[in-house]
């Protein structure tokens, strides 16, 4: 009997499970269910900024390539500088210089910490 009552919540367990819903499922249409498109739509504006901006040197040129050798603009210092100066213009109102929004400065926060992940090999099961 004590599978029809929630003990943690001191309510019947029909109620409990409204209180612990099903997490959502990742589906084709949403294979990153806790993760923003829209926020997904930015970053992906900032890559191709980026793109635009160092060709063959850029983050997608260069994980295509899988080329992991860090440069002077990979370093684990300049990642984490630039994502600090966007997070500091938007926390200072201040908005993307090249798209114009709140949202690029986040999304370039994230964008350079993706690619730290990359050229630090944390992808990797090494």
């Amino acid at each position: 009997m004590t599978d029809k009552f929630c003990h943690e919540h001191a309510v019947p367990a029909v109620a409990c499970a409204h209180l612990h819903p099903t997490p959502p499922q990742p589906t084709v249409d949403n294979p990153y269910p806790f993760l923003s498109p829209e926020f997904l739509t930015v970053m992906n504006d900032i890559g191709r900024h980026g793109w635009e901006k160092y060709g063959l040197a850029s983050f997608h040129a260069r994980r295509s390539a899988s080329n992991r050798e860090r440069d002077e603009r990979t370093t684990t210092a300049e990642n984490q500088k630039h994502a600090a100066e966007h997070f500091a213009e938007y926390a200072a109102f201040k908005v993307h210089d090249k798209f114009r929004t709140d949202q690029h400065q986040l999304g370039a926060v994230a964008f350079n910490a993706m690619m730290e992940y990359f050229f630090a090999r944390l992808d990797m099961n090494e």
